[in-house]
């Protein structure tokens, strides 16, 4: 309460020195907003209007994606003009632009309605295919988060955001995003093979030409790996990958030799088309096997 007239007055003044301090309001908005809603709607989020001049808004969101957190009810009362944001995300600055797109899969993952869900996923359409890529990073950074539980993150947030939210056509769904999903679930342990499954629905397709082979060699080092636990959604991972120049073939045939060895029907398994495939890259690149 004794700061608020201060607050006030550097949101409102014109001078150079009240709009650097400006900015550093729009940093905590999310904080301001939980401690008074009603000023905060009066003061800090008529700042972030695009009636107010490009410059002027295109700065105030630049310091405002930083805050910590945000609430649904402040998400809801800027959405219209996030959404003019998302749709200038050309203009901004990389930092500026992550900090759009993390803020977007915030709101996705918080929405409870259908209504919601749609407009995240409007908003995502709208991105250039970098933006969701950077939207598959963040996706990739909640799984990998040091400390959380990464199958619980999987259950209640990734799954419901990839099968409801995110954008169902297949040019939405490219094989940079495909790789940075397929990198995070390698983190699940009770929760890997379903997402396997998942991520089959979400790309769409049989193969995706890509090197991402390189992101499986976390999921086969060390002693109960992927292989070992998970051998036959480890293989359908695995099956998705179209070009293995960057994977070390040692490492593949090791993969296999434990998909094999850890699967009951191995008879099964090594008949499979996927696992025949992935035996001839093996066997055209090394003898003796």
């Amino acid at each position: 309460e004794p700061y608020r007239g201060l607050f006030s007055q550097i949101a409102g003044g014109a001078s150079l020195g009240l709009r650097y301090a400006r900015r550093e309001l729009l940093q905590q908005i999310g904080s301001f907003y939980a401690v008074d809603a009603e000023w905060t709607t009066a003061n800090l989020v008529p700042l972030l209007s695009w009636d107010n001049g490009n410059d002027a808004a295109k700065e105030a969101w630049e310091n405002a994606v930083f805050s910590n957190r945000y609430e649904p009810n402040l998400l809801m009362s800027i959405w219209p003009d996030f959404e003019i944001s998302i749709g200038r995300y050309s203009e901004f600055g990389e930092v500026a632009r992550k900090g759009l797109v993390d803020l977007l899969v915030c709101h996705a993952i918080m929405a409870k309605t259908a209504a919601a869900r749609k407009r995240c996923t409007k908003a995502l359409e709208s991105l250039p295919d970098k933006g969701r890529e950077t939207a598959s990073i963040n996706i990739y950074e909640r799984l990998t988060f040091k400390g959380s539980n990464h199958d619980a993150v999987w259950r209640n947030e990734v799954a419901p955001f990839l099968m409801k939210v995110w954008p169902g056509d297949k040019k939405y769904r490219t094989p940079e995003v495909f790789c940075h999903i397929a990198d995070g679930i390698l983190s699940l342990d009770e929760c890997f093979d379903e997402a396997v499954e998942c991520l089959q629905r979400f790309v769409r397709s049989d193969r995706c030409h890509i090197t991402f082979g390189h992101v499986l060699e976390s999921g086969i080092k060390g002693g109960e790996s992927h292989c070992k636990r998970h051998p036959r959604a480890t293989l359908k991972l695995l099956s998705y990958i179209g070009d293995f120049s960057g994977f070390p073939i040692s490492s593949l045939k090791n993969c296999l030799n434990q998909i094999k060895s850890a699967t009951s029907n191995a008879a099964d398994v090594v008949s499979s088309d996927d696992f025949k495939r992935l035996t001839e890259i093996v066997a055209d690149k090394t003898t003796g096997w």
